[in-house]
């Protein structure tokens, strides 16, 4: 990169967009009941803040299980969120959000919605349009959150990289 810069032939790197914002009807904390020391705690959240690839989640999970045992259901879901706001960013989304019985899926301005694999899968439970996706959870009851990560997974394997 530098000896291209020197050249001359450096392109203009294109604009990131943000990470997605993602505000799930989910307690996704780390307990102190679980993690007592403050220090560890921080520590683990500045972890997780960090992680930029799926098998990371995982190691954190397992140590997480080998120093304080089994983990609990906030923590749980935080590490789903981590993992729902990696594909997300992967998949052109810009946000993910409740919005009274459904789950919306807002993309980045700019990304085109294709097809999905696996679109059989979701039946009458979402909705597709040009600039989101809509689950219901009234439909899938406790299954949305499992839902929403096929779904992020799906786009992620659609989704094409800029030019």
């Amino acid at each position: 990169e530098l000896k291209a810069k020197q050249t001359g032939e450096v392109k203009p790197k294109m604009a990131q967009p943000p990470p997605p914002s993602i505000a799930l009807p989910l307690a996704a904390y780390i307990p102190q009941e679980y993690v007592p020391n403050l220090e560890t705690r921080l520590g683990l959240y500045r972890r997780l803040a960090k992680v930029n690839r799926i098998e990371q989640i995982t190691d954190i999970a397992r140590e997480l299980s080998d120093r304080f045992e089994e983990l609990p259901l906030p923590v749980k879901n935080l590490l789903h969120i981590v993992e729902i706001k990696l594909l997300a960013a992967g998949s052109g989304v810009r946000s993910i959000s409740k919005e009274g019985k459904q789950i919306v899926l807002n993309f980045n301005e700019g990304k085109k919605m294709g097809k999905l694999p696996g679109r059989e899968d979701y039946k009458d439970a979402v909705k597709i349009g040009t600039t989101q996706i809509r689950i219901s959870t009234t439909q899938l009851e406790n299954k949305w959150l499992e839902l929403l990560e096929k779904i992020l997974r799906d786009l992620s394997l659609t989704a094409q990289p800029s030019e």
